[in-house]
């Protein structure tokens, strides 16, 4: 997407999400606002996506067992 786009669209978004008439209807909806700047989120999703394999497989374990590999490898005492 062309760069000049997504400023803009991130220049949108970041004026709807303090909108006093957004902001009301939100409330009125009972729905919490807290955006995320495009920048930040960006950042997030690219630390996300370039975690390394082996700490990725980690994760996965701990989701999964509720434990990490290195919790497992250790005796119980």
């Amino acid at each position: 997407m062309p760069a000049e786009r997504v400023a803009a669209l991130r220049r949108a978004f970041d004026a709807m999400v303090k909108d006093a008439e957004f902001l009301a209807e939100a409330k009125q909806q009972d729905l919490h606002i807290s955006p995320w700047s495009g920048e930040d989120l960006q950042k997030a999703v690219t630390d996300i996506v370039d975690t390394p394999p082996a700490i990725a497989e980690q994760i996965r374990t701990a989701i999964q067992t509720g434990s990490t590999s290195e919790e497992r490898k250790t005796p119980a005492r």
